[in-house]
């Protein structure tokens, strides 16, 4: 089994960031890079939405998942010290699931939780091995992840960014 490395996770996203903020910056202004103490608490950026409130993003990206089939849902972040994983600790409005290099998934944090919380019940947990530690996710298949997303965009398409919700009904 690989060993996951952080340094290559940060790699990652030096590579993807920089397609989210231009797509995003086409739909959004005044578009804001987090600081590091806001990253620890699950904010990656910044914008002003079509209300003029300041909302926070949070950026997650996959490049395995044509492999695998599915979108990693980290719910512990390390297995030695018990520290949550981001869907249970990101205090962002929106969390855009980046399937690279062209599908965006946007969730609201608050309804991937409760949608979360039955996908652990239905899918399979596995780890993602790190020197020293675990970082547990479930397993979801891609297309019920799109399922649950309040937009997916398909950026080879041209589709922009759109954080909003989706009507309930």
């Amino acid at each position: 089994m690989n060993v996951h490395e952080f340094d290559a996770s940060r790699a990652i996203e030096r590579k993807w960031a920089p397609v989210l903020d231009r797509v995003l910056r086409e739909n959004y202004t005044n578009l804001e890079v987090a600081t590091l103490a806001d990253e620890w608490r699950g904010f990656d950026r910044f914008v002003v939405d079509d209300a003029g409130q300041r909302v926070g993003l949070e950026y997650k990206f996959d490049e395995r998942w044509q492999q695998t089939g599915n979108a990693f849902i980290e719910i512990v972040s390390n297995s030695e010290t018990g520290r949550l994983g981001w869907l249970h600790t990101c205090q962002a409005r929106w969390l855009l699931y980046f399937l690279t290099p062209t599908t965006v998934l946007v969730f609201r944090m608050d309804r991937l939780r409760c949608v979360g919380r039955q996908w652990q019940q239905a899918y399979p947990v596995r780890p993602a091995i790190n020197a020293g530690y675990c970082t547990l996710g479930i397993c979801v298949p891609v297309g019920v992840a799109q399922g649950a997303a309040e937009s997916v965009s398909e950026l080879q398409q041209g589709d922009g960014i759109v954080l909003q919700t989706r009507d309930p009904r």
